[in-house]
């Protein structure tokens, strides 16, 4: 019975972005609709569902139900990147960053951040401990980012921050073809590992003695939560709380160990997430654009505590 609500989550999904095409007559406008609508819409289904399957590596990777990109630190750390392109390499040595050089970017940030956080939980044991190493690294890039806040130019600062607010209207026709793509690519890869992932979350020595490969299935975790967090920060600004909390509801309506169910079930969580804040942040308040990033949060963030308390 559970299960089925995804699927009725799944319609509602869709009857929300529905909505938003049609919303105010914007169907009537062609360019409106193609060049800002439909974007913006399907970004925000595929955006969302993106980083669900990120928060499904990193929270098998990790063994962890907290993990996610903002919390280990990956996405802070894709962010700091992009703090250093626009503050340092355009500034100091006139580079323009396209798309192109803000995704390497992102993936620069997202994997030192990564791997900084999987070479300080060698020595860490208990998962909680992996967390807090994750929040630490999240306030030094943090830190350095405000730093460099600090010392870059009054325009500089302005793409900045209207960068960092989190928008699904970054989204473009021309980026919209490597977005779905990509969530094409890390859907393939998770249910592809998805037995894998199964065994590995049982513990090292059950992985090994099925004839697992535990260095190849991590490779295969870190590369896939670490490119899709980083892809979709570097395109549509940090988006906080999705890939957090949309595995950590489809597990806990499933109740099931079975990687393949929990893919296919926090993809639909994610797309309606990202979907309904995406939605509320255009009319929640009238003539007033609400930033996704804070919405998200605002979903986000009750359901989380509200699961964490009803478990204790």
């Amino acid at each position: 019975m559970k299960s089925r609500l995804s699927f009725i989550v799944l319609l509602l999904t869709l009857l929300i972005a529905g909505l938003e095409l049609y919303w105010g007559d914007a169907w009537k406008h062609e360019y409106l609709l193609w060049e800002f609508r439909i974007p913006r819409v399907i970004g925000a289904l595929v955006g969302g569902s993106t980083l669900a399957l990120s928060g499904v590596f990193l929270q098998t990777l990790f063994r962890n139900p907290l993990a996610g990109p903002f919390l280990i630190g990956i996405s802070p750390g894709a962010t700091l990147a992009m703090a250093l392109g626009l503050f340092w390499a355009e500034q100091q040595w006139g580079w323009l960053l396209g798309t192109t050089e803000q995704i390497l970017l992102a993936l620069g940030g997202a994997f030192l951040a990564l791997l900084l956080q999987l070479g300080l939980a060698r020595k860490q044991s208990h998962p909680y401990q992996l967390l807090l190493v994750g929040m630490v690294l999240s306030f030094v890039f943090g830190a350095a980012t405000d730093l460099l806040q600090n010392v870059a130019s009054a325009e500089r600062l302005k793409m900045f921050s209207l960068w960092s607010m989190g928008s699904f209207e970054r989204v473009t026709l021309d980026s919209l073809p490597s977005i779905v793509g990509l969530f094409m690519g890390l859907l393939a890869l998770a249910l592809m590992i998805s037995t894998r992932m199964d065994a590995y979350l049982l513990g090292d020595l059950y992985a090994q003695s099925g004839g697992l490969s535990l260095k190849k299935t991590r490779h295969w975790m870190i590369a896939g939560g670490a490119v899709g967090a980083a892809w979709m920060t570097a395109i549509c600004g940090p988006i906080s709380f999705i890939g957090l909390v949309a595995p950590h509801i489809a597990r806990e309506l499933l109740s099931s160990a079975s990687h393949r169910k929990l893919i296919l079930h926090s993809a639909v969580w994610g797309a309606f997430l990202a979907t309904t804040a995406d939605f509320l942040a255009h009319h929640l308040m009238q003539h007033q654009l609400l930033q996704v990033n804070a919405v998200s949060a605002l979903i986000g963030g009750p359901i989380l505590l509200w699961s964490l308390l009803k478990k204790s």
